[in-house]
């Protein structure tokens, strides 16, 4: 196993989380030993190079979905209304915590900067020949900034029409049902009829299901217990 330079910790390969587990967009996109590079046509000559992916994985942006989770899951143990899966809970949720404020929310966790440190490898490793030529012709490189704009822009292009499908599905009786089966993995059928955001609580804890794959070098903390995959597949 790769030792990674946030520390002496040994961290676990990237590629390890099987996407049927349905992580969504923080499966961990993996660090492979090598990728498989089609051949040019000839007469093919390189002239640049764009590289698009995922920003890595990383702990959570904020600690306000944990927050809710660590109160909704006081009040139920307050009303006795724990299942034997959910008196872990708070631990696992403590854990993770722990973990994210070690490194700071929002920021690359040890499996993210292999997932990068690997992007990096294998993109020199693929068209060394390009990046030879390109650091002969230009021996001062200089890297810009220009995402503030574009990223502006894009969400911009979240239409009204796109946050009524998106509401549309959560209404839908399959998401409402996956909703209902996580929670009640923790609590009592009593406890979880009475909360009014069904979705919003199951959601929080399928947040954290998502992020711990991407969090194995920091805490050995896992969700996996508290959502079935059949269900994960629905709120994926």
């Amino acid at each position: 196993m790769p030792t990674s330079h946030f520390g002496s910790r040994t961290t676990p390969q990237a590629d390890l989380a099987d996407s049927a587990l349905h992580y969504g967009n923080q499966t961990p996109c993996g660090n492979p030993e090598r990728t498989s590079i089609g051949e040019p046509p000839a007469g093919y000559e390189q002239i640049f190079q764009e590289t698009i992916g995922r920003h890595g994985s990383r702990s959570q942006t904020k600690d306000s979905r944990e927050k809710r989770a660590l109160k909704d899951w006081q009040a139920a143990s307050q009303q006795d209304a724990l299942t034997e899966i959910g008196v872990r809970f708070y631990d696992d949720v403590l854990a993770l915590q722990e973990a994210e404020e070690r490194i700071g929310y929002g920021r690359l966790s040890m499996v993210g900067a292999l997932e990068w440190f690997g992007i990096g490898r294998r993109t020199a490793a693929n068209y060394q020949d390009f990046w030879d030529r390109t650091v002969a012709a230009e021996p001062h490189l200089r890297l810009e900034r220009r995402t503030t704009d574009s990223g502006l822009v894009f969400t911009s292009g979240s239409t009204s029409a796109g946050r009524a499908a998106i509401k549309r599905i959560q209404r839908s009786g399959a998401v409402r049902e996956a909703a209902d089966n996580v929670l009640r993995r923790l609590y009592s059928r009593e406890h979880v009829d009475s909360l009014s955001d069904a979705l919003d609580r199951a959601l929080d804890i399928y947040s954290m299901y998502v992020i711990a794959p991407g969090m194995r070098g920091e805490t050995a903390s896992t969700f996996e217990r508290y959502v079935p995959i059949a269900d994960a597949a629905v709120l994926n």
